[in-house]
């Protein structure tokens, strides 16, 4: 927990490269990219979509 909410972090292997999360709500991530050895932070967020009806679905 970071500030006394819940934080997933994702490591990619043989990258510099850590990514966070924080769930905004139901269907929306705030994320944060930390590459190491640079000062910036990339902020993204996600949101969940529905996938597509298909023909014959209820």
């Amino acid at each position: 927990m970071i500030d006394g909410k819940e934080t997933a972090a994702m490591v990619y292997d043989r990258q510099p490269i850590v990514d966070y999360f924080r769930r905004i709500d139901d269907n929306a991530f705030a994320g944060m990219m930390v590459v190491e050895g640079d000062e910036r932070r990339y902020f993204f967020s996600l949101r969940k979509v529905d996938p597509p009806r298909r023909e014959g679905d209820a």
